[in-house]
């Protein structure tokens, strides 16, 4: 198998397995509301939210073992030196956890259990990130692929078993509940990941001091990734923890629950990146670069084929969600915006790393936050809506993929006008859709033979030879 062939079929097993775990995201994304009180609801959205930031607290260390150890084959690590540094870094992450966990007793009301949550969280979180970038690094993506199943599977028992037990007692599940519950799961992910990575964790260990330098390395390398992708979390983030601060936990909730749908979408788009960092990493730097274009079109493309779902995800709101309608208008302004910040965290983010651009990409991440917070500000001041802040994040998204696809054209000479002209059309025509049409399925219909016949125009002659180098290859 070549090495084309096997890239595919990799993004195609990881792909498979998250559409899989949309069952969780499924659960996640229609049950609990269902089975949450606007207010738990909304708890139980500021704990993930915080959640997202706990990546900070590993301090780049999995990152920098990525960067440094991308397309190692397992057998080939220096089982010796693992155990030591997963010693290492076990005993560290127990450390930040306990700090979190006593934190906790200080904070007042329902922060309080959501922060002794975090603290429980963040240690097997960060250590499975770890244990998944082991695998990431070493190219083991049906191990991978099985966890995120077994994951799906487990989150998806959980709400289910709640529901039923919700249904049998006629009591209101609380949030508290499935924290616990979640958190169990996450543990039970973790010692898998103890079992399976044994021979990393048990045996003869190598001294502390004949491998601080790896570790060493391990940090210094990573923190600026780490960093720079918390940054980018930041700036995905700022509009969420703009009505966490400024509004209400029901008001959050409904805010805050149009991004679960939009996390179903990017729950299997995400594929691409987790195959192509290490895939790339073993790939000549020309041959890289070359792709670029393509991967950006390709992404982009599969993107704006999903914002059809709205419409059949707006008809399931206003039949199994009523509560929730108000969530549409946010969607509405939000759904767009997918297109950008997919292409920057799952295409552009890449290439930074692989060219060693970490810097310029944490930069560059900065001055999009600055933007983000005054745009943001901006519009809460001037209208005080959530879905002002909405469009303001919108904006934030279009100009931070500008700069940062204009940074690799300098660098790299390619050309990206073609694909922004093209997501601009394909969002714009998005919008009159969507605040043009009530019937949902002419809705969808309009929408998707619009993109197609846009796609089309743009780029009509790449399908064909698409289609003929596919074509041509099978015949041959």
């Amino acid at each position: 198998m070549n090495k084309r062939d096997r890239f595919i079929k990799n993004i195609i097993n990881v792909m498979l397995a998250n559409m899989i775990s949309l069952l969780g995201g499924i659960a996640g994304g229609f049950l609990l509301p269902k089975l949450f009180s606007l207010e738990d609801y909304g708890f139980f959205k500021i704990f993930s939210l915080y959640l997202t930031y706990t990546g900070i607290l590993h301090m780049g260390f999995p990152d920098g073992f990525l960067l440094k150890n991308s397309g190692v084959s397992y057998v080939n690590l220096e089982k010796a030196n693992m155990r030591t540094i997963s010693h290492f870094f076990i005993v560290f992450q127990l450390i930040v956890s306990f700090i979190i966990i006593v934190g906790s007793f200080f904070a007042e009301g329902e922060y309080g259990y959501i922060f002794f949550s975090l603290g429980l969280c963040t240690f097997s979180i960060n250590i499975i990130t770890f244990f998944q970038f082991v695998s990431q690094a070493s190219m083991r993506f049906n191990e991978f692929s099985r966890v995120k199943i077994a994951t799906s599977l487990m989150n998806f028992g959980i709400v289910v078993g709640l529901c039923i037990v919700q249904a049998a007692s006629g009591r209101i599940v609380g949030y508290r509940l499935y924290l616990m519950l979640y958190t169990f799961a996450n543990w039970c992910i973790l010692l898998y990941y103890f079992w399976n990575y044994r021979e990393c964790l048990w045996g003869k260990k190598s001294s502390l001091a004949s491998v601080k330098g790896q570790i060493w390395e391990y940090f210094k390398s990573g923190i600026f990734l780490t960093i720079s992708y918390q940054v980018l979390q930041l700036v995905l983030n700022l509009d969420r923890q703009f009505v966490v601060v400024l509004f209400s936990a029901p008001e959050y909730a409904v805010y805050s629950f149009a991004y679960s749908l939009i996390s179903m979408i990017t729950t299997v788009v995400s594929a691409v990146s987790l195959v192509l960092f290490p895939t790339l990493k073993r790939t000549k730097r020309e041959i890289a670069i070359t792709f670029l274009p393509m991967g950006i079109w390709g992404v982009e493309s599969l993107v704006m084929l999903c914002l059809g779902s709205y419409f059949p995800l707006a008809g399931v709101i206003e039949t199994f969600l009523p509560k929730y309608m108000q969530s549409l208008s946010y969607l509405q302004i939000l759904f767009p915006g997918l297109i950008f910040s997919s292409c920057i965290t799952i295409i552009i983010f890449t290439y930074y790393k692989i060219l060693d651009f970490n810097l310029p990409f944490f930069l560059m991440g900065i001055g999009a936050l600055i933007l983000s917070f005054l745009l943001n500000l901006l519009a809460w001041k001037m209208y005080g809506t959530p879905e002002a802040i909405s469009f303001a994040s919108i904006l934030t998204l279009l100009v931070w993929y500008i700069i940062t696809v204009s940074y690799l054209k300098k660098k790299l000479d390619i050309t990206y006008k073609k694909n922004l002209i093209f997501m601009l059309c394909v969002s714009i025509c998005f919008y009159i859709v969507v605040f043009n049409t009530k019937v949902l399925v002419k809705g969808f219909l309009v929408y998707e033979a619009a993109f197609i016949l846009i796609t089309i125009v743009f780029y009509k002659e790449d399908i064909k030879k698409l289609f003929y180098g596919s074509l041509g290859k099978r015949r041959g």
